[in-house]
């Protein structure tokens, strides 16, 4: 085994970072199903990415926040409950269809999170079919018009035929979409264009077609899974700054920690092989697969009861590994000066603290004149139960007295209320004031970008260098020995010891 302190401290900085990228998952789980972000990734591929043209030419920065925008503006939505009106874009059809809304698991978690290709082709047919069957009269009017067909009874095509003559009449007739009418739906020219390339490659074979339409899916949930995983890495990246500079993990500090403190790296990483144990079945740290198909969740809508789940992820980590982490490195901002600071926050909030003081005093005040009154009524009384009585009020009255004479208690009882009141503020004011100190805002980014790696990256990051703390060849002892393991280029030494004249010497 190497008892390497390089090997050691690297160990000690990949457990912190695993431990925190294990938080920080579970965070973003809990927020991706409380606000069901898949979901809503996937409507947006569907309704922007496939069934509509979203390219525009503006500027790549001015499209960029206006879909970080969009994206806080439709989580506010959800949050206080509003639905924006339907428009008659293709999309909102496809979501307002019964199969999609089957899948959905309450009003809050309306929308599934994985549709199967099959189903997607399936709606998108029929949704074309019902509006052949709404405008059959005038798309009927429209061939005859235009000498495509003479086909006088539309009602007996074929089902692929239809679907290639409303495409036709949509691509020469197709309102703008502010023009719409409740019962017209708009397909945008671009996506028109791609439904004729697929009817030409289908050669009038509806399941061509329809194999076609499964193959535009896959593709194009390719790319969702991309900008769900871009989305997920700018969330963990703030995840993982405010969790530092909750918790005060400063990476370069804990590093110096470990690298001069023995027993602190000792003990480290003894929990992270301890650790590494534990969570080798663990689903956060094992490695996702790139098959839209494979990464689909068990269930296609989330629930509140997989959000409680999450919560609860959270709160084993912040009490198991998390919390014997940080009491092992001191990680924290401590009392966040209310020691060493308190004279400064007393002169800051001076009149709250004054007013804390003035009500301290006058309710010690009314219970120590409250207790003397009762003194000198039970002084009269010179019965055994009335001298008991008089006796504890006494001890009780000195007490008091004590307490309402003691200046320096009144001004502890004030600011322990004072910190009270405004401890969040307080709190906030000190993390802001050091948090510029030293080499902090580095130490507080490289954890943040190490977060965004993801834990499945640290945790086999940190098998390895176990392995390899393990499998490697024993430090020298004390009296020059070494493994037996270890191999030498030099040829053997036969040595004789007398056992009895060196009792120390290793046969």
């Amino acid at each position: 085994m190497i008892n390497s302190p390089v090997l050691d401290t690297a160990i000690g900085l990949i457990f912190i970072f695993l431990i925190y990228s294990l938080l920080a998952t579970s965070i973003n789980e809990a927020i991706a199903t409380l606000f069901s972000l898949r979901a809503r990734t996937l409507k947006r591929g569907i309704i922007e990415g496939m069934l509509s043209d979203c390219k525009n030419n503006q500027w790549v920065w001015k499209s960029t926040l206006e879909s970080i925008g969009s994206f806080f503006k439709e989580l506010g939505f959800l949050i206080i409950g509003y639905k924006p009106k339907k428009k008659n874009r293709l999309g909102d059809k496809f979501y307002d269809h019964p199969i999609i809304k089957n899948y959905g698991s309450s009003d809050r978690f309306s929308i599934p999170s994985y549709i199967p290709k099959e189903n997607f082709s399936t709606i998108l047919i029929e949704i074309l079919d019902e509006y052949w069957d709404k405008h059959k009269n005038n798309i009927a009017a429209y061939l005859k018009e235009n000498n495509i067909t003479d086909v006088v009874d539309l009602e007996n095509l074929p089902q692929i035929t239809k679907i290639s003559y409303l495409v036709k009449y949509l691509q020469k007739t197709e309102k703008p979409k502010d023009d719409c009418k409740e019962e017209d739906m708009h397909i945008d020219k671009e996506i028109l264009k791609i439904l004729e390339l697929y009817l030409n490659k289908s050669y009038q074979n509806i399941e061509t077609f329809t194999a076609q339409l499964e193959k535009w899916y896959d593709d194009t949930m390719n790319r969702v899974s991309g900008w769900y995983k871009r989305q997920t890495q700018f969330i963990l990246f703030f995840l993982g700054l405010a969790i530092a500079i909750t918790f005060n993990v400063d990476i370069i500090d804990i590093a110096g920690k470990l690298s001069t403190d023995k027993d602190a790296r000792d003990k480290l990483v003894e929990i992270s092989i301890k650790s590494a144990e534990e969570l080798k079945d663990d689903p956060r740290v094992q490695p996702k697969t790139q098959n839209p198909d494979s990464t689909a969740v068990e269930k296609d809508s989330a629930s509140i009861a997989d959000y409680k789940k999450e919560v609860e992820k959270v709160k084993t980590e912040l009490n198991g590994r998390i919390k014997d982490a940080n009491n092992l490195l001191a990680v924290g901002w401590g009392d966040y000066g209310r020691k060493k600071d308190s004279i400064t926050y007393i002169e800051k909030y001076k009149s709250c603290f004054k007013s804390f003081k003035d009500t301290i005093r006058k309710t010690d005040s009314i219970k120590y004149f409250k207790t003397q009154a009762l003194v000198n009524q039970y002084s009269k009384d010179t019965s055994s139960t009335g001298k008991k009585k008089l006796a504890e009020l006494k001890k009780i009255f000195k007490e008091d007295s004590i307490q309402y004479n003691d200046t320096i208690k009144l001004n502890q009882k004030a600011f322990a209320e004072l910190y009270k009141s405004k401890q969040y503020r307080i709190k906030a004011s000190y993390v802001f004031s050091n948090f510029y100190k030293g080499r902090k805002p580095l130490g507080f980014l490289l954890l943040a970008f190490a977060i965004c790696l993801g834990a499945p990256f640290w945790f086999d990051l940190l098998q390895k260098l176990i392995k390899i703390r393990a499998a490697g060849k024993k430090e020298e002892t004390g009296d020059g020995s070494a493994n037996s393991n270890s191999t030498s280029t030099s040829p053997p030494v036969q040595v004789t010891v007398n056992n009895n004249t060196n009792p120390e010497a290793i046969g």
